[in-house]
């Protein structure tokens, strides 16, 4: 006889099999004392159907209810008792055999949670006996992180008994510690390079290329291990994303550097499909070894994680640039939450803080120059103005020796006049009368000054003359030197229009750097 189909309907428990004349056949399932149990409810030809059926099955499990409670009561008490949290755990193991994290369960339990919590229910757990291991826990010094790690799977392990029927879970919830400590590690350039430098010694290079890719893309440990040749894009400079946890799968720029890496780690390997793949070619789980060699030998700090911490110094050398803000880093980073990106938020102020310092050095520069181009104009302008009163200026001494002569000319005249009435007539009686000696004044007065105005318009000859030699002199000694000064001027003008150019492209570039 062929076997016959069931088909579900829309009601939980209920199904119907197809017969002949159309007819159809309704079957109810349930479950009475831990047994499931299956019932023909009647054929659709004799009024039965879906929804009939599901309410004869409400009315079962209600009397299955009713009448196994009182007599399952003592052997349900009996099987809870047995439910240690220590059968608990191993029921947990054995049906999440391919659970990811299951070594580090394995360790808390047995380290932690075995001594305290082994032989008891958990419903027997109190609020008190909580308090008291979680102090123990602290005074043993252990991170927060790892505390609440522990407390998380005593929690797992009841909520996994209660829900698989096995025997009742808490009786209280757990108040977990809020944990505060990530760890944003930084390496200085020293460290970096004698890391690098560490890295081209290294002999296995398939390590060395690994920890090169995590600096170059800030991948986290498992999207290394998980890397397929295939999710490499050289020809759209891609990467995709591919993690353990379920969900989408971003893609980030595949730079230079990561480039080089991946093109020069293709000629090692074998033929695997994994980057970086594991023994015989699968997926690789671990590279404890290896890496504890590298960070010994590069002398960085004992609680350096290379691969977690290499994300972080690619992330913190983003943002320090400032030139990548924490939006464009979390994509970069593929974190859903931006509360994972805002730890590097500092760098991104002290980035900015010194981009504003760039700008005022800019400004300072710009305004220096400034005052530099007008000084040298001053100063050259005021080198021009004494060069030419020094050239138009006369001599004193020669201004007196004038004077003199001048003079000595006039008391001549004056001597030769009085003189000549004296020596032509007698002295008693040919001297002039008051009268005439007054006109006689006069008129010698007049020729002094025809005598002074001769002597004056030859002399301003013979100076214009002298002049006019000093003066072919000193315009031919000043072009020189004009050219000179005017030579030097240009090219202090020029140097300070060069760096006047210079501190204003500073100061451009600084503000653009501090516009982004």
């Amino acid at each position: 006889m062929p076997r016959q189909i069931r088909v579900s309907t829309e009601y939980s428990g209920v199904y119907f099999v197809k017969l002949a004349n159309q007819d159809q056949s309704f079957f109810i399932r349930y479950k009475r004392n831990g047994k499931s149990i299956e019932e023909k409810a009647g054929r659709s030809n004799q009024g039965m159907n879906a929804e009939k059926a599901y309410q004869l099955r409400t009315e079962r499990l209600s009397e299955t209810s009713a009448a196994g409670k009182e007599i399952n009561s003592n052997s349900d008490l009996h099987s809870q008792q047995d439910w240690t949290f220590s059968k608990i755990f191993s029921e947990y193991l054995r049906l999440r055999s391919k659970l990811k994290g299951r070594a580090n369960d394995v360790y808390r339990f047995k380290n932690y949670l075995e001594k305290e919590f082994a032989n008891i229910t958990p419903s027997s757990v109190t609020q008190d006996d909580i308090r008291r291991f979680k102090h123990n826990l602290q005074n043993r010094e252990l991170k927060p992180a790892t505390i609440r790690h522990v407390l998380e799977l005593l929690r797992r392990l009841a909520n996994f008994a209660a829900k698989n029927n096995l025997c009742s879970g808490l009786s209280f919830k757990i108040q977990m510690p809020k944990v505060e400590n990530y760890k944003t590690e930084e390496l200085s350039n020293a460290q970096l390079q004698k890391l690098m430098q560490v890295l081209e010694e290294e002999s296995d290079i398939q390590v060395s290329n690994l920890v090169r890719l995590a600096l170059y893309t800030g991948m986290r440990r498992g999207e290394l291990f998980n890397l397929n040749w295939v999710d490499i894009d050289f020809y759209n400079k891609t990467i995709t994303v591919k993690s353990d946890k379920k969900g989408d799968q971003p893609t980030i720029p595949l730079n230079e550097m990561a480039e080089k890496v991946l093109v020069e780690h293709a000629h090692t390997e074998n033929g695997s499909k994994f980057v970086f793949p594991g023994r015989g070619g699968k997926k690789r789980t671990e590279c404890k070894r290896p890496l504890l060699r590298i960070r010994k030998k590069a002398g960085l700090p004992d609680d350096f994680r290379i691969l977690q911490g290499l994300r972080h110094v690619y992330a913190s050398m983003l943002v320090s640039s400032g030139k990548v803000d924490l939006e464009t880093l979390q994509s970069l980073l593929t974190q859903k939450s931006p509360l994972m990106t805002q730890r590097y938020a500092y760098l991104l102020d002290e980035s900015r803080t010194n981009s504003e310092n760039i700008i005022a050095d800019a400004k300072n520069n710009l305004s220096n120059a400034t005052e530099e181009e007008n000084y040298v104009s001053e100063t050259v302008n005021a080198e021009i103005l004494a060069e030419e009163v020094q050239d138009t200026d006369f001599p004193v001494e020669d201004l007196d020796t004038e004077h003199s002569e001048e003079e000595s000319v006039i008391d001549s005249i004056r001597e030769t006049t009085f003189a000549e009435p004296l020596e032509k007539g007698n002295p008693e009686t040919d001297i002039p009368e008051e009268q005439d000696l007054t006109e006689f004044l006069q008129v010698a007065e007049q020729e002094v000054g025809l005598h002074k105005n001769v002597f004056s318009k030859s002399h301003e000859a013979e100076q214009e003359e002298d002049y006019s030699l000093e003066h072919i002199e000193k315009v031919t000694e000043f072009d020189a030197e004009e050219e000179f000064i005017i030579g030097e001027e240009e090219s202090i003008i020029v140097k300070a229009e060069e760096e006047f150019i210079i501190a204003e492209e500073e100061f451009i570039i600084a503000e653009e750097e501090f516009i982004i």
